[in-house]
């Protein structure tokens, strides 16, 4: 967790869970970092490689491949990352 090192945190050892961040500047042009879970990592990456698909198409296919049991959850908690990425300007929009 590159994002949380200081003089008084130096950790020594990976890890168990690994740490995913987005790094972004804002409308003021500063550096900000925003840190995510895996799967809104996989959305991120998901909507670079396949920019034609919706949100909510990508978001579903994240679903199936986690296999599960709530798609719906995932599907609300993933358009929330969209619209909160969309709020700081990390990404433009996304059909839903």
């Amino acid at each position: 967790p590159v994002h949380r090192m200081s003089k008084d945190f130096l950790p020594s050892e990976v890890p168990q869970v690994p740490t995913y961040l987005v790094i972004y500047r804002n409308e003021m042009d500063d550096i900000q970092f925003m840190e995510i879970n895996g799967v809104t990592a996989s959305l991120i990456s998901q909507l670079q490689e396949l920019p034609h698909a919706s949100g909510w198409e990508i978001l579903q296919s994240i679903s199936r491949q986690l296999d599960m049991p709530d798609e719906d959850s995932i599907i609300a908690a993933g358009l929330e990352s969209l619209k909160l990425m969309q709020s700081r300007g990390i990404i433009l929009g996304a059909a839903q």
